[in-house]
This record gives structure tokens, C-alpha cells and sequence, in this order.
């Protein structure tokens, strides 16, 4: 079994923060002997390229949509859903791949800190490109761009910012989530940055651009300083102070590493973050070649989030489904849907993945996807999951259509004993309980190992 402090250990907490998982032939290649410092470097070197995602057919522009008739944008309405689905599960399918986990994992946490949502493809796809493009770059660039951005522009409100009614949405949540948090600014800050980003709208193309006519060119006073600053310009200060760096390294701290901050190690992030101007790519070198990072505390601290869990089985069994919409309903059913946070604030993650009814069913998750997606329901059994109405069972048992690549899965783990390599697919086990009902199994089919292995609750931390 894995040993905390051991080079495997050691690989598989990296490889839980950095991605979503390992594959045996990763383990294989840097299991034994582990070069910590070759592995970030690859890590890096990998993750490198950004390819972007793109849309099944082009959008039309705000100015066609106008010019809709009801019927027509009823029907533009049904197809967006279904673009936007379709965009959900090719990020999913892109996170599943060894040489982009690292970005996606990361522009994943942006995901929940910029959040957003629109109903508009282009948008989304745009906005979550932006993250992509930006998720180990600098963090400057990406709050510029994210102020740009249609879906932004429009989901807080900044498309009605103008200098005769300023809107105060986006400069309030670019200051208390985005950048700088609570408690290191005014109210009067929030008006004059609110100021600064008027006429911040979108041309008939869809396009940002800012219009003249509704920019206030006047004077403002931000966080004590004068000029007649752009809304660029208020983002620059606001990186320019400090508080934005320990604001940022904080959430990166309880997102990465634990969700009990320490806040020596969260200053320690903040003066490399502020130090290298933002760059993110900086920031995360510096974590992963910290010593206190491969701390035992640490080692399977974090809950994982509903798309971690998912894509984390998809890597380990190629999972493929009936109908891709499945993956759809999953993330539904275990509270995270991709574009679709709850409010601006993002997903609250932590233990708020866990209730009562979600808990069995992440429990139950494996059985789901790997037991030729049938569940297997004890109605004489008191447990949350019998209070679903026969009718929403039936719906769960046929639209569960996966399949597991067993064959694929058995060569990454060989012979009839799945025990031995419990470490790699669940992580380690903690209780003696547990690894009591562990031992229990051997006499169990490699299936049946393998959907109890992952059913224990070590699998939800990673």
C-alpha cells in the first residue's frame, strides 16, 4: 500500500491537485525514483498549448437575433440549449486527456471564480475559451479580458452601466470576488469604479466596444488616487495592491491545497504572485516545489467536485455513453453543472457537495456508470435515495446508458486482485473499517472489486 511521503504518494496528491487523477502508465513513468523538480517541469511543458474549443455551427449576431420573429427565436432558444450541452461535454472530454488536465484543471477553478452565465452560445463559448486561454497565464491579461467579455458584460448588468445611470453590478463583484475581496474597499470606490466601466457595451456583431456617448469622462477618485481613469485603469490599481494577491492565493490555497487556510503559506503564495506580476503560471511552480505542499495534512484534504469525480472515472475506464446528454444529467444529479453556476459567487464547494441525498448518490455513482448503468435500488432499505418517486428511477434507469472500456482498465490494472492496486484508484484507504470491508472483497469478480473500491468514501477526496 502507499505510504504518505512515499515518491508514489508524493505523484498521486500532485496528480490529484494538478489533474484529475492518474492512469497507471503515468505512475509507471514516474512512480519509482521520482524526480519532483522533471515532473512539474513536464507538468508545464505538457499543458503548454492552448487548443480552443469551438461550436458545432456559427451563432447569428445580436443584431439577427433582433430581427427574429417569436417563432424563430422559440426555435434559436431550443438549439442554443443544445449547443451549449454540447460545448459542457467537450470540455469534459478535453479535461479527460493526460496532456490537458493541468490547464483544465485550473480553468476549472476559474470557472467558479469568474462565474458566470449566459444563454447565448458564442458568449459562453468566448467566455470559457477566455479562461482557458488565461488559466496559467496572466491573471492581469485575464481580468482585462473577462471585463470584455459579452457573456460578462451582460450577466452583470454592464451593458446598462451608462454615465447618466451608472450600474454598480460589475464593479462591485469585480472588487468583492474577482479581485481584491471584502473589506479593502469603499463604497465610494464601488461608484467611482462603476464610472470608470460605463459605456463598457456590445456592438449589433456582439462585439465589446465602448461607446463615447456613454462613457463618463469625468474625473474619479479611486482608492485615493485622482485621474481620469478607463476601466483597465481601475484594474491595475486594484492589482496593485497587495490585498488582490493574498485575496486570490487564499482561494487558490483552500481550491489546491487545503480548505483550512494557513495564512504564513497563503503569504508566502502572495508575495511570489504579486512579485511575478501576476503570472499564474509563476505562482503554481512555486506551489508545487513547495515542501509544505506534499505535506501529509494535506494528502486527501479536499472533497472532490462533482466534474472531478466524473472526469476522474472517465479517465480510469474510458466511460462512453448511449447518449453524450447522459453526462449532463450527472452532473445535475450531483449539484455542478458546467455554465451553469448557482449565482456570480460560483460553486461554495467544500462540504457543500455533501448532503444527504447527494452523498448516496456519488456513493452510488460507480455503480451507476459501471454496472451497464442500471442501479440497483433496495426499496426495503431506509436510506435518502428511496425517497425518489418510482417515475424519476425509472427515468435515472434509462437514461444511464455507459459503458465501461473493462478490457483498457485491466490492462492499466492486471491480475484478479484489485486490493493491491486500491492506492491508484481510490487513494488511500483511512479507517481500519474500511479496510477491513476492503480486505472482505477479495473473493468478489475484478468488476465487482472495482464498484465497491470506488463506492468507498476515500474516492470522493482526492
Amino acid at each position: 500500500m502507499n505510504k504518505k511521503g512515499s515518491s508514489l504518494g508524493k505523484l498521486l496528491h500532485l496528480m490529484n491537485r494538478a489533474g484529475f487523477g492518474v492512469t497507471v502508465p503515468f505512475c509507471k513513468k514516474y512512480g519509482d525514483g521520482l524526480n519532483m523538480d522533471g515532473l512539474v517541469n513536464d507538468l508545464f511543458t505538457l499543458h503548454a498549448n492552448y487548443e480552443p474549443l469551438v461550436l458545432s455551427s456559427p451563432d447569428p449576431t445580436l443584431s439577427e437575433l433582433k430581427k427574429m420573429s417569436k417563432s424563430v427565436r422559440k426555435q434559436y432558444r431550443e438549439t442554443s440549449r443544445d449547443k451549449i450541452s454540447k460545448l459542457n461535454i467537450s470540455w469534459i472530454r478535453r479535461m479527460e486527456k493526460d496532456e490537458a488536465m493541468f490547464r483544465e484543471k485550473v480553468a476549472l477553478f476559474w470557472h467558479g471564480h469568474f462565474a458566470c452565465r449566459h444563454n447565448h452560445p458564442a458568449f459562453v463559448l468566448s467566455y470559457i475559451n477566455t479562461l482557458r486561454k488565461h488559466a496559467l497565464g496572466s491573471f492581469r491579461e485575464m481580468v482585462i479580458a473577462l471585463s470584455r467579455e459579452p457573456a460578462m458584460l451582460d450577466f452583470l448588468n454592464n451593458r446598462q452601466n451608462r454615465k447618466d445611470h451608472p450600474n454598480e453590478n460589475f464593479a462591485r463583484e469585480l472588487m468583492e470576488l474577482f479581485t481584491i475581496g471584502r473589506g479593502n474597499y469603499s463604497e465610494k470606490d464601488v461608484r467611482e469604479a462603476a464610472r470608470a466601466f460605463t459605456g463598457h457595451t456590445l456592438s449589433g456583431e456582439g462585439t465589446f466596444t465602448v461607446s463615447q456617448e456613454w462613457h463618463d469622462e469625468g474625473e474619479k477618485e479611486f482608492m485615493e488616487k485622482k485621474g481620469n481613469w478607463s476601466g483597465d485603469d481601475i484594474i491595475n490599481i486594484l492589482l496593485s495592491r497587495k490585498e488582490t494577491a493574498q485575496f486570490i492565493c487564499g482561494k487558490i490555497y483552500r481550491h489546491f491545497v487545503n480548505e483550512t487556510p494557513d495564512n504564513s503559506r497563503i503569504s508566502e503564495m502572495a508575495e511570489v504572485f504579486f512579485n511575478s506580476d501576476y503570472n499564474i503560471d509563476t505562482l503554481f511552480r512555486f506551489l508545487f516545489r513547495a515542501e509544505w505542499f506534499f505535506n501529509s495534512v494535506h494528502y486527501c484534504a479536499l472533497i472532490r467536485s462533482p466534474v472531478e469525480i466524473l472526469v476522474n472515472l472517465h479517465r480510469k475506464f474510458k466511460i462512453t455513453y448511449e447518449d453524450d446528454k447522459t453526462m449532463l444529467l450527472i452532473q445535475h444529479m450531483l449539484g455542478q453543472v458546467l455554465f451553469y453556476p448557482p449565482n456570480v459567487a460560483g460553486w461554495p464547494g467544500g462540504k457543500h457537495w455533501i448532503d444527504s441525498s447527494r452523498l448516496m448518490t456519488r456513493m452510488r455513482l460507480a455503480s451507476l456508470l459501471l454496472n451497464s448503468g442500471e442501479i440497483e435500488w433496495n426499496d426495503e432499505k431506509d436510506d435518502a435515495e428511496n425517497t425518489l418517486p418510482e417515475k424519476v428511477k425509472a427515468r435515472i434507469r434509462r437514461k444511464f446508458g455507459a459503458k465501461a472500456n473493462w478490457e483498457a482498465f485491466q490492462l492499466d490494472f492486471p491480475g484478479t486482485n484489485l486490493i493491491a492496486h486500491a492506492d491508484h484508484i481510490i487513494g488511500e484507504i483511512q479507517s481500519t473499517t474500511a479496510k477491513e470491508i476492503m480486505y472482505s472483497i477479495r473473493e468478489r469478480d475484478y468488476k465487482g472489486q472495482a464498484i465497491v473500491l470506488l463506492s468507498f468514501p476515500e474516492f470522493q477526496l482526492g
